[in-house]
Parts: structure tokens; C-alpha cells; sequence
């Protein structure tokens, strides 16, 4: 008997023998038993168990469960289904008979390991009885995950300059003249665009009168020109290097890359600016010394000092952040283990040599025998690492710096249009229009550079202290941090995401080879006797097979039986029994009662020792006989059935019993040896000679019929005959004899056994040949003795008649053989004659 397990077993065998399974490598299958080992240890809390550090948690959830059947036509007309409209459906697997739902929860917390990562599964859930139960060959899920990223697309904004300097002349600086904020002729230079001035870009004058001061500052030029704006997704188009002054737009919409006029020697070093110890008045911002002002042979500009705006080499590009999004990615391939023929285990690779890709840019893929998902939880905006809301990014424009050195500020450090001091791009107008501009020192509105930010961030790196600008202190950068398009634009910001990140994987797989090894679930019963011969006790013998793959704990007990018998026929039972696995247990049951009902049928009930029912099988008790129920056949009594047969028992019976499968069929069996196999061998060897020569010689007669020569080749061989003609006299008569007179039927039926035949007539010469040559020569004389007395043939008739007869035989063809002695007698005669 082989029960449902073991024929799974056995089929699961000749599937891996006999189909194209992916075999994993030889340091892979180590690698996966040891992983094996170690997930039993840590399950049974045994010290051989190694538990790593890890910032990832697995949750592992599996169900077995029957496949859904599409042909099911069983469904209700008033049934309604209700789909909504905007969801997608779902792809199922439905080409098996039963399927592992697997989920796998992937929790995240820092960075994750890039090494991959195992998860055994070797229990799942019984979707029938909803508990944990353990399978015969456990799977194997290889993850490996990229470090998950919070990548901001950007939005090129403007161009900012690293250090906006304010420049001051004064009398002290040589070929000094005065201060001049003409459009002529100024002292700061000219900013042109298209031959028109860029306003507020001549500086301001500051004189040692306060008076003069505030005049010149409310009458200041009231041009009001736009400030730039830059096209705001073609950063490329700046030419940072000519930027020698605050950028502006001009009415077009390009830019303005206005060069300065100079007017004084820039060799002098206008900042070095010290109080004099003789008690003299200097001008606040200026510092030219106001003691002289009254000297009337130098012009009162001479005296005021002028206040230029000048902009660094270096520049930074300014972007707006977006909302992140998650980029989260990881590499799967499950494994089974298996074990072949020849009771070696192996895994095999059950994505077919494959990696399954799945992560936040590919979510779902559908396969023969696997369908994989891929699903994460929202993300707190509060856990992202940039407040893209409220900062601002600056790029320097050399590609040539650290992507972590880049700048992130905040919006109020920035002025979106120059007119705001004190910020990162301060324009002419801010510089131009601040208030009480004389009275401020120098370099007033002209503060939070980011060069002046970049120098606080070095200067904290190198005291040990976090900085409070540098990309690098908000988060960790990945390995390519930021990402350009075609022209070179910057187009996203890369960051490593380290905050809680929960994560699930669900598949769908085949398991029509997935064994439950469930203990106390599978019994057979496969005999019962029932022995009444005495009415007074009655024996009953019980056979239980546990044809599971684990031990079980089993009892049996009678019930079923009909109302006419006591009610304590119902409580008679066993104790529990241990049955290991594939062995069997015989239980004894006895009847103490007489039997009230001559005959009647109960059923034998086995239980786990959970109190399941395992199996049932109904039995006949004969009074005064004795009952025999085995296997598939229903209960049969020897005296009132006369003797045992067997009528098979139905399906739904054979199943409660425990049998799995269809019912027995009887088959004959035939045994062969050795020999019956040659000669079966041999035989049929020698029937495919023989139409092969049939088929040959069937050629060599149909090609006769259209080629003589063909057709006459290897007859004379054959019939013995020689290929020539010759006159024959006898009793006064000549016939002419032709050795190849042979019929066209004839002929055609000789050359379809012609290889037949040959290959004899060639054996029959040859042994002519070598056995009887010397037989020959010894009687050549007797031949010569025996023909002395030849008489020589005499034609009567005269020579006329002679050449028409002589014609006449010729043209019918006929032959006629002779013996050897005529042939010797003829040839002696002939030779006589010659004499």
C-alpha cells in the first residue's frame, strides 16, 4: 500500500529526476544548510544558535492554501459582485492545486546591510485547522537590499554670488579725484547692458558732513529696474566667469553681463583702515579724515569717500527642493530544498536562475509559479532628513567640490530679488538703499555671505563641532549624490533614508509538492475482524496505520451502531496508543453483552489524542460468524456470505477510512527474465532483416522491369546456368537453347527473394569449389571412357529444310536442359567428327 504522503514523496522524486531543476551552486547550498542549521537552533533556544546585530527585522507569515478553481460554474444568478472601478485587480495563481501565501515584513531602521540576508521558512499555517505546522522540505528567501533614498528633484532658482565686498575710495588712495556717482564719468565704473547704465551699480558717497549724508540718501536715483531672474531650468546658459557685478535681466529677459570701467588703481589696499593717534575726525564709513575739509584749493567731493559693491569669482546655483520620495529596492530569490532518487538533498533555485526585482519603482511581477508584490507605509514628511519647504540648496558652480559641502540655508538668508541686506544675494539696490548708509561701518548689508557661512562650517569641523550649513550635518549622502540631464543641469539630490521604514513582501507559489508534517492527523484503517462465534463476547481487531511522516497518538473507539443494541456499545474504546510513523497498531475490542440483533453494523472511529477524528469505518458483526473488512473491500462473513470476496467499497468510504487516491484496480503482473528479453531482441532483429531484404529485392525488380539487364543480373548464379546459347542434337533432332529464357513473371518473383537466394548460390559455388575440385579431376577420364561409344547426330533432311528448321527452333526459345554426361558425349562427338 503506498499512502498519500509517500506517493507525494515519490512523485516529488521523480519530478526533480526526471524535469529541468536549477540547481543551486555548491558554496550556495552550504550556505543555505548552514542557515537552515541555525534557524532550528534558534528556534529550539539551543546555544548553537548565532543571532546578529542587524537593522533589519523580518516577520515571516505563510499559509497553505487550495487554488482558486476558475471553472467553478456553482455561483448564484442573484450573486453580485461589486469591483471598484479605480482599483486594479490583482493578479492570482491558479495553475496549481494548492499555493504558499508568504509575507515577509521588512522593518528598516538606520542603514541597512548590503550583504544578503536569509530567511528559513520551514513552518507555516495550515489554512484548514489555522495552526502552525511544519513542511518536509523548507524554503529558502535570499534578500538583499540597496540602502533605501530620499531623493529631492530640483528646481534651478537663481545664481547668488559667494561674497558680495563693498570697495571703498578716498582721499588717501593715490590719483584719488573725488566722489562721482555720475552716469559720465563714475568713480566706482560703469555697468552697462546694451549701452545703458545697470542702476545703482555707481556706489554712494559718504561725506564728513551728516547734512549732505541724508540728502544724498533720500534723493538717491529712483530708476527702479528689475533685479534677475534667471532662466530658471538653463543654469548652463550663465557665464560665471565674466560676472564682474550683480547680474540683471534687461527688458528682454536676458541677461545683463555689464564689465566695470575702473577708475582708480585697485593696487591700493583700500581695507587697510586705522585710527590715527592724533585725535583726528574720520568719516564712520569712509575713514578719510574730516580735520581738512575747509582747504578751499581742493573741491569738496575731494573729501567724500565713494562706496563701491563688487561680487567674488565664485558663484553658487540656487534650487528649490521638492517633496522626496522613497527609493527603496531590493533583490529576492527563493529557494526549496529537495531530495532526489538517490536520497541526497539538494535546493533548487525556484525562480529559474533569476533575481526578482521589486521595490518603490516596480512593484508587482507575475510569473508561471510565482506572483510577487511589493507594498510600503506612507512616510512621516516630519522624518525626512531636508526641510524642503522651508531651505534653499546652493550649488558652487565648480563641479570640482564635495557634493557634501554644498550649502543648504534657509529662505530668509536668501533674497529672492537682491533688495535685502544682509542675505545671500544682495543686489546694487539693497546696497545702494540701505538706511543711514554713511553712519554704518563698512561692509554693512554685506553680511551672511555664504563664503562668510562656508568659513563658520570649516572653522566648527575643525573645534569637533557640528556645523549648521554644509550638506554633510543633515544627513548621510549616498554613494552618488547628485544626478545630472543631458545639458548638465543639476536634476536631483540623493540621501540616505534612516528613519523607521516598515515594508512587506507577499508572494504567491506553487506548492503542489509541499508535505504537511503534521502530527496525530493521518491514521488508516486498514483491517478489522470481527470474531461472534460467541454471542456472549464478542472480539473485535482493529489494524491502524499511521500513514503520516511524524509519530501520532491514537485511539479507536466503537460507535454508529443502531438504536436495537444497548447505548454501551457506543462507549467501548481503547487507550491511546503511540503509532510511529508508516507503522501500524493493533487494538482489541470486546463485547461483553450477547448480542441482541442476529446481524448489525457500527463503525470504528479514530481519534488523536487532540479528541479528532482521523478516520472512520463502518463494520459488520454476523452473530455466530466471523466478519472480515480489509482494505478496500467491504466486510465479508464466511458462513452467511459462503466464503470471502471482495466487493469494493465506495470512494466517499474508502476516503473516511483514511485511504487517499483512488480506489485499487487489479492488474497482472508479468515477470520476464533474461533470456525471454534476448530472444525478444533477436526476434525482432530478425524480422527487420527480413523486410529489409524483401524491401531490396521488391527495388531490384521493379528497376528490372525497366532495365533488363538490371532484372537478369545474378539468375544464372542462381538457377547454375551459363550466359550463352548453344545447339543441342538428340534422336535426330537440333533445338536451340538459351540460358536466359526465362519468363517476365518468373523472373520478377526471383528478384523479389533474390537476397534471399543469392547470398545460398554463392555459399553452394564456394563450397563446390574448395570441398569437391579434387573429385572432379580424378574422374575427368571416366567422363572421356563413358562417352567413346558418342554417336554423331545425322540430319536427314536436306539443306534447305535443315536452315529453316534450324531458324524455326531459334526463334521459340525453347530450353532444354541436358546432364553433364550429354555435354561430355556431345563436345566428344563433336571433336570425332573433326578428326
Amino acid at each position: 500500500m503506498q499512502f498519500a504522503n509517500i506517493i507525494l514523496i515519490l512523485i516529488s522524486s521523480e519530478f526533480y529526476s526526471t524535469t529541468a531543476v536549477y540547481r543551486v551552486s555548491d558554496n550556495l547550498r552550504k550556505k543555505l544548510d548552514a542557515e537552515e542549521e541555525n534557524a532550528i537552533c534558534c528556534l529550539n533556544h539551543l546555544g548553537c544558535c548565532k543571532r546578529e546585530e542587524k537593522s533589519t527585522v523580518f516577520e515571516v507569515k505563510a499559509i497553505l492554501t487550495d487554488c482558486p478553481n476558475l471553472q467553478c460554474t456553482n455561483i448564484s444568478k442573484t450573486h453580485k459582485v461589486v469591483v471598484q472601478q479605480n482599483k486594479p485587480i490583482l493578479e492570482k495563481l491558479t495553475n496549481c492545486h494548492q499555493k504558499l501565501l508568504l509575507t515577509l515584513n521588512v522593518i528598516n531602521e538606520g542603514i541597512p546591510s548590503e550583504k544578503s540576508q536569509y530567511i528559513i521558512i520551514d513552518h507555516i499555517v495550515d489554512a484548514v485547522t489555522l495552526k502552525k505546522v511544519r513542511i518536509l522540505n523548507p524554503y529558502a528567501v535570499r534578500v538583499r537590499q540597496d540602502p533605501m533614498l530620499q531623493i529631492y528633484d530640483l528646481n534651478f532658482e537663481r545664481a547668488v554670488n559667494s561674497e558680495a565686498r563693498e570697495r571703498v575710495f578716498n582721499k588717501q588712495n593715490m590719483d584719488y579725484v573725488g566722489c562721482d556717482t555720475s552716469s559720465e564719468n563714475p568713480t566706482c565704473g560703469v555697468v552697462q547692458h546694451r549701452g545703458k547704465r545697470v542702476p545703482y551699480s555707481t556706489g554712494f558717497c559718504c561725506s564728513c558732513d551728516a547734512e549732505k549724508n541724508r540728502l544724498m540718501e533720500q534723493q538717491g536715483d529712483a530708476v527702479h529696474w528689475p533685479l534677475p531672474e534667471y532662466h530658471k531650468n538653463d543654469p548652463g546658459g550663465n557665464d560665471y566667469e565674466h560676472y564682474k557685478h550683480y547680474g540683471f535681466t534687461g527688458e528682454d529677459g536676458k541677461m545683463v553681463y555689464g564689465r566695470s570701467q575702473k577708475r582708480a588703481d585697485e593696487s591700493v589696499n583700500y581695507q587697510q583702515f586705522t585710527e590715527l593717534k592724533d585725535g583726528k575726525i574720520r568719516q564712520r564709513r569712509g575713514g578719510q579724515s574730516c580735520d581738512d575739509v575747509d582747504f578751499d584749493a581742493l573741491p569738496e567731493s575731494f573729501h567724500e569717500s565713494t562706496h563701491c559693491l563688487k561680487f567674488a569669482n565664485l558663484w553658487y546655483s540656487v534650487y528649490e527642493l521638492r517633496q522626496p520620495r522613497i527609493v527603496h529596492k531590493m533583490r529576492i530569490q527563493i529557494f526549496q530544498k529537495y531530495e532526489d532518487c538517490h536520497g541526497n538533498t539538494h535546493w533548487m533555485d525556484l525562480t529559474q536562475g533569476k533575481v526578482l526585482e521589486l521595490g518603490t519603482d516596480r512593484r508587482s511581477l507575475v510569473d508561471k509559479d510565482i506572483i510577487a508584490r511589493y507594498g510600503a507605509e506612507e512616510v512621516d514628511l516630519s522624518d525626512q532628513a531636508l526641510d524642503y519647504k522651508g531651505i534653499k540648496l546652493l550649488v558652487p558652480e565648480r563641479r570640482t567640490v564635495d557634493p557634501e559641502q554644498f550649502m543648504i540655508l534657509p529662505k530668509k538668508l536668501i533674497s529672492p530679488d537682491g533688495k535685502t541686506c544682509d542675505t545671500a544675494g544682495v543686489g546694487y539696490e539693497a546696497f545702494y538703499k540701505q538706511k543711514k548708509r554713511c553712519s554704518l561701518p563698512k561692509g554693512s548689508c554685506l553680511h551672511n555671505q555664504p563664503r562668510h557661512l562656508r568659513e563658520l562650517d570649516l572653522k566648527a569641523e575643525q573645534e569637533g563641532r557640528r556645523g549648521n550649513y554644509f550638506l554633510k550635518f543633515f544627513g548621510t549622502l549616498a554613494d552618488d549624490p547628485v544626478g545630472y540631464n543631458s545639458t548638465g543641469q543639476l536634476q536631483y539630490l540623493k540621501m540616505m533614508y534612516t528613519k523607521r521604514h516598515a515594508s512587506n513582501l507577499y508572494f504567491e507559489l506553487n506548492a503542489d509538492l509541499v508535505t504537511l508534517l503534521k502530527p496525530n492527523s493521518f491514521a488508516t484503517v486498514t483491517e478489522v475482524y470481527t470474531d461472534a462465534t460467541n454471542p456472549d463476547r464478542t472480539r473485535i481487531v482493529v489494524k491502524v496505520t499511521n500513514s503520516g511522516l511524524l509519530y501520532g497518538v491514537f485511539y479507536v473507539r466503537l460507535s454508529g451502531c443502531p438504536l436495537g443494541v444497548p447505548a454501551s456499545f457506543n462507549n467501548i474504546g481503547s487507550k491511546s496508543v503511540l503509532i510511529l510513523s508508516q507503522q501500524q497498531h493493533i487494538f482489541n475490542l470486546y463485547i461483553e453483552y450477547p448480542l441482541p440483533i442476529k446481524e448489525f453494523y457500527c463503525s470504528i472511529h479514530v481519534h488523536n489524542i487532540n479528541q479528532e477524528l482521523v478516520a472512520v469505518r463502518q463494520i459488520r458483526i454476523q452473530t455466530h460468524d466471523r466478519c472480515i473488512c480489509i482494505w478496500h473491500c467491504e466486510c465479508a462473513c464466511y458462513i452467511t456470505d459462503r466464503g470471502l470476496k471482495c466487493t469494493p467499497m465506495s470512494l466517499d468510504s474508502y476516503h473516511e477510512a483514511g485511504f487517499q487516491g483512488g480506489l485499487p484496480f487489479p492488474t497482472q503482473l508479468v515477470e520476464s527474465s533474461y533470456l525471454d528479453e534476448m530472444l525478444a531482441m533477436f526476434f525482432s532483429m530478425f524480422i527487420f532483416l527480413i523486410l529489409t531484404l524483401l524491401a531490396m529485392g521488391l527495388v531490384k525488380a521493379l528497376l528490372g522491369l525497366c532495365c533488363l539487364e538490371i532484372g537478369l543480373w545474378g539468375l544464372d548464379t542462381i538457377l547454375g546456368t551459363e550466359n550463352k546459347s548453344k545447339i543441342i542434337c538428340d534422336n535426330k533432332e537440333c533445338e536451340y537453347r538459351d540460358d536466359d529464357g526465362i519468363s517476365l513473371a518468373a523472373q520478377f518473383c526471383l528478384n523479389i527473394i533474390f537476397f534471399f537466394l543469392y547470398p545460398l548460390a554463392l555459399i553452394n559455388i564456394a563450397i563446390k569449389k574448395f570441398c569437391f575440385s579434387a573429385y572432379t579431376l580424378e574422374d575427368e577420364a571416366s567422363y572421356e571412357q563413358r562417352y567413346v561409344d558418342y554417336e554423331e547426330c545425322e540430319c536427314e533432311e536436306n539443306e534447305d529444310s535443315k536452315k529453316t528448321t534450324t531458324t524455326n527452333d531459334r526463334s521459340s526459345f525453347s530450353m532444354k536442359y541436358t546432364s553433364s554426361d550429354e555435354k561430355s558425349t556431345e563436345t566428344r562427338g563433336s571433336k570425332g567428327s573433326t578428326t
